[in-house]
């Protein structure tokens, strides 16, 4: 179950925590990262975040 989703940073990596039993599971989320296959949640978060300016910028900061 995911109990927290953060977009975070000049480039809002997006930190997904999930919970199972007493043991969290923390993953991250780039704008250039493929999110087909990510929970409507996760996907909201994403699609808020990573405004076209937020993806050339981080495209740019990848090719520097």
């Amino acid at each position: 179950m995911i109990d927290q989703i953060v977009a975070t940073g000049e480039f809002k990596i997006v930190c997904i925590r999930e919970v199972s039993g007493d043991e969290y599971h923390r993953r991250t989320l780039s704008p250039n990262d493929d999110i087909s296959g990510e929970s409507d949640e996760v996907k909201a978060v994403c699609n808020a975040a990573w405004t076209d300016e937020v993806k050339a910028a981080y495209s740019a900061a990848l090719e520097a």
